[in-house]
């Protein structure tokens, strides 16, 4: 049993591999196999096949269902606990991203491609998203501010950046190839969260 699961897990480690340095039109059973040193049999008899390869290596990969999953385990309490965790977990979607190849090539592929995959991990994502913002409203109540749209100006706009950062130096004068541009980021992130907050709690 602990061979088979290690032989699994380096499988999709083959795959991590392989997506990193070639993105996800590379990949193939033939190529997974040759990575892994393995047969390829053994990929049908683990896994069933590519989909559901593919699938298990996304699962693990998933940084924001992690990062969800964290947030969730936090208690938040009035406007400080508010503005240092909701900080604290885009800061650390910005830095994860960042450092993390392979998960931009997995966004990359849901942007570039609707499969049975993508819309399984958009419908786990929609999931943890609505149990988080049912549990945001339970602790801000009696608010206007609309916290999905907020989420998603703030996700949206630091996975564009991430992305950006891979084909030039710097947008709108934010240089991504020096740390500063991205210290700025990370402020300015802490500046809208601290200013919705002043709204949400005012009262």
């Amino acid at each position: 049993m602990r061979d088979k699961e290690e032989t699994k897990q380096k499988i999709i480690n083959a795959v991590g591999k392989i997506i990193e340095k070639d993105g996800f039109d590379k990949i193939g059973i033939n190529a997974i196999a040759k990575k892994a040193g393995v047969d390829k049999v053994l990929i049908y008899r683990y896994f069933g096949g590519l989909d559901n390869l593919l699938n298990e290596y996304v699962m693990q990969e998933d940084l924001v269902k992690r990062l969800i999953e964290e947030f969730k385990a936090v208690d938040i309490v009035g406007k400080e606990s508010f503005i240092k965790s909701t900080t604290d977990f885009y800061i650390k979607e910005l830095r994860d991203l960042r450092a993390n190849k392979k998960y931009q090539e997995i966004l990359l592929w849901e942007l570039l491609e609707k499969n049975s995959i993508t819309i399984k991990i958009a419908e786990i994502r929609e999931q943890l998203s609505t149990e988080l913002f049912e549990k945001l409203n339970c602790a801000i109540k009696n608010t206007n501010i609309d916290i999905p749209s907020l989420n998603n100006i703030l996700i949206g706009g630091i996975i564009y950046q991430v992305l950006r950062s891979r084909h030039v130096d710097q947008f709108a004068g934010l240089k991504y190839n020096h740390e500063s541009g991205w210290q700025r980021l990370e402020d300015t992130i802490h500046l809208l969260i601290k200013t919705i907050a002043e709204v949400i709690f005012k009262n």
